[in-house]
This record gives C-alpha cells, sequence and structure tokens, in this order.
C-alpha cells in the first residue's frame, strides 16, 4: 500500500491502478493458436523497429502524428467531458484524473501503432491517429479511471465497509451467489448470524436473497445473489426493494459501459 507521503508527492497519480478480485485456478486444455502467436511476435517485432526522427545534429527527436478530423472530434469531446468531471473531484482522485487525460491519449498512441504493425485495413494513413485509436484509448482510460474510483475507495474505507468488500470478494470466488447455509459453514457463524450478514450485504446495495427451489423434495433454500456490477468497480448503494419472499437490488448506472457504448468502434 502506498503511504500519505507518495499520495502527497503525486507519484500515486501517476501510476494506472488496477485490483482484480483473486479467483481460483481452473484446469484448461485451451491453447494459443500457432497462427496468433507468430501473428503477435510479428507485432511486437515491428513496434520494437519503430525509429525517432532525427535533427540536423543527428539527435533523435519526436515522431509527431497528427489527428484525422473525426479522431480530433473524438478527442475534444472527451476532452471537455474529462474536465468537467476533473473539476467536481478533489484531493487524490482529482490528481489521478489530471494525469489520465494523457493517459488516454498515450493509449491511444500505442492501440494506432498496434493497428499499424498489424496491416490493419482500416488504418488509411499510418501518420495520421483517427476516431477508432482514439475511442479506445478513452475507454481504457476511462476504465483505469473506474478502477482508481475504486481503489482510493479502498483506501479510505470504514472497518465495516472493508469486511463488506471481502464478503464480496468471497462470494465472488464462490461463483457470485452463495446460499445461508454454505454461508454460515464458511464463516463458522450461527444460521441467524449467517442471514444477518448477508442481508446487510443487500441493506449495503449489494445483491439480493432470494427462496430457490430445490430438485426433488428438498426445501426452498435462501441463497444470496450478488449484484451484476459489483465486479466492475462501481459499487454505489442503490436502494433495496422488497419483492414478495425475496429481497432485490435496483440496478445502477454502470459509467464504464456507457463509455464503452458511446466512443466503442467497430474495432
Amino acid at each position: 500500500m502506498i503511504g500519505d507521503q507518495y499520495r502527497e508527492s503525486g507519484l500515486l497519480a501517476r501510476l494506472l491502478l488496477t485490483m482484480p478480485v483473486p479467483m481460483p485456478k481452473r484446469w484448461t486444455e485451451a491453447e494459443i493458436h500457432p497462427h496468433f502467436e507468430k501473428r503477435i511476435e510479428e507485432i511486437i517485432d515491428r513496434l520494437c523497429g519503430l525509429q525517432f526522427s532525427y535533427d540536423d545534429e543527428g539527435n533523435p527527436v519526436p515522431f509527431v502524428l497528427k489527428l484525422s478530423p473525426d479522431g480530433k472530434e473524438s478527442w475534444e469531446r472527451f476532452y471537455n467531458e474529462h474536465a468537467q468531471e476533473q473539476i467536481e473531484l478533489t484531493g487524490d482522485l482529482a490528481a489521478a484524473w489530471s494525469k489520465l487525460e494523457g493517459y488516454a491519449a498515450r493509449l491511444a498512441l500505442i492501440i494506432h501503432f498496434i493497428r499499424w504493425a498489424d496491416d490493419d485495413p482500416t488504418l488509411h494513413d499510418p501518420e495520421v491517429i483517427d476516431s477508432k485509436s482514439i475511442s479506445v484509448g478513452v475507454i481504457l482510460a476511462r476504465w483505469f479511471g473506474s478502477e482508481a474510483k475504486r481503489i482510493y475507495g479502498v483506501f479510505e474505507e470504514s472497518d465495516e465497509a472493508r469486511e463488506q468488500r471481502r464478503f464480496i470478494e468471497l462470494i465472488q470466488r464462490k461463483g457470485g451467489w452463495v446460499s445461508v447455509r454454505d454461508w454460515q459453514r464458511t464463516r463458522h457463524i450461527t444460521s441467524e448470524e449467517s442471514e444477518q450478514e448477508l442481508l446487510a450485504l443487500v441493506t449495503a446495495g449489494y445483491g439480493r436473497l432470494e427462496w430457490t427451489e430445490q430438485t426433488g423434495r428438498g426445501q426452498p433454500t435462501k441463497r444470496f445473489f450478488l449484484s451484476y456490477d459489483t465486479g466492475d468497480g462501481d459499487t454505489n448503494s442503490p436502494g433495496a426493494i422488497k419483492n414478495g419472499n425475496s429481497v432485490t437490488v435496483a440496478p445502477v448506472t454502470d459509467e464504464k459501459h456507457e463509455a464503452e457504448s458511446e466512443y466503442r468502434g467497430d474495432w
């Protein structure tokens, strides 16, 4: 964990953070096809072969690329939206947002040259960055922004919030749902305590409790299901809605999916 010294110095804002939920390993017979391995090697070789421009004295200088008209339009839209988001933030997140603007451009540049190295037929001019590359760079930057919000929240979370986050991660590793009885066994607690812990997650907006029918003559079982957005970093607490014998959770807007819908091209 990065301490206050490095957060205050701005080091944390310069890092692209991510915190995947630990998942159990699964054996698979799947392999990467030799064709794709060769293709990846060729792309990397071409990228490594890129050369600097040189000034009159033989010193390397950056090679400047231009934006296509549609690329400039996509960049302007992101720039203005991102600036509006940043002005509404404070502290660590505001610092992170100031760096994400540049990362969006850098990521778009990487995507542009990957397309060039792969002989993408939709890339009309290798010296001009189009809307397609800008769009992918923006999507990646927004995803890292969502991760920053989630991880920075971990830095400031209370003991109760930290415990609930660990519960959520454990349930995710179990496949996204757990019965009250299974949770009791996992946690080594009473049945009543098990239900209360899961109900607290429902109240916080992280999922729902439902009665599910068993096969054969088995009695219905009460199970907790995580809400669909819990693993994406958006854990805003929507209001819980009681519905018959179950408690469901109203969906929340996923900013990352909105960004993908708005900026995704056909690449």
